[in-house]
């Protein structure tokens, strides 16, 4: 999970790298009802157990900004699914 862009301005030359973000999550399945609830670590680290199946993975945005759009994902048996997130800050 990642947050970007940092910067205001962007310099050519200068790094302005999205950071690690701590976020709440909701995981709904394909009916759109909640399934799941939690929240990453500081470093937007996550692991959340769930059976074999399809769902989506909707990035809470209490107060709009910051903002991440939902995932359609996919959980086999027996394997991780892994994903990644990334918050838009509203910076421009």
């Amino acid at each position: 999970m990642f947050i970007g862009p940092m910067c205001p301005i962007v310099v050519e030359g200068q790094e302005c790298p999205d950071r690690p973000y701590q976020a709440t999550i909701s995981i709904l399945d394909q009916d759109g009802r909640k399934v799941f609830d939690f929240q990453t670590d500081v470093e937007g680290n996550f692991r959340v157990p769930l059976a074999a199946g399809e769902y989506i993975l909707h990035p809470e945005s209490p107060n709009g900004i910051p903002s991440a759009a939902d995932q359609p994902f996919t959980v086999l048996a027996g394997q991780f699914t892994q994903m990644t997130v990334k918050y838009d800050s509203g910076i421009r």
